[in-house]
C-alpha cells in the first residue's frame, strides 16, 4: 500500500501499483531528485528521512523540500510503504510523536 499525505492522497496495492502511482506522481516534474540521509527505527518502522529537490515542468523551477518516507515490516519484509510530503506527519506515522 502506498499512501501519500498532503494534498493527495491515492492508495495503490502491489509492485504493479507501486510503480503506476509513482509515474502518476512524476507526471508533473521535469526531475525528481531524492537523497535518504537518515533513518530512525521504531518497531516494526523505519523512518526514511529525505532531502527532495524536485522541477516542475510548468514552471522550470527547482523546488528544494525535506520529506520522509514510513516503511513498515511484517514478517522481516516491507509491508507497506507510506510517502509523506511532511516530515511531523511521517514521525506520527511511525510512532514517534514529539513531545
Amino acid at each position: 500500500t502506498i499512501d501519500f499525505s498532503g494534498t493527495v492522497t491515492p492508495t495503490s496495492r502491489g509492485m504493479a501499483g507501486f510503480i503506476e502511482g509513482w509515474r502518476e506522481w512524476l507526471e508533473s516534474f521535469e526531475r525528481w531528485s531524492v537523497v535518504a540521509d537518515g533513518f530512525v527505527e521504531s518497531g516494526d518502522k523505519i523512518l526514511v528521512m529525505l532531502d527532495i529537490v524536485a522541477r516542475s515542468r510548468t514552471d522550470r523551477v527547482d523546488v528544494p523540500t525535506r520529506g520522509a518516507n514510513v516503511l513498515v515490516f511484517t514478517g522481516g519484509k516491507i509491508s507497506r510503504v507510506e510517502l509523506h510530503t511532511g516530515v511531523d506527519a511521517a514521525e506520527r506515522a511511525a510512532g514517534l510523536e514529539k513531545g
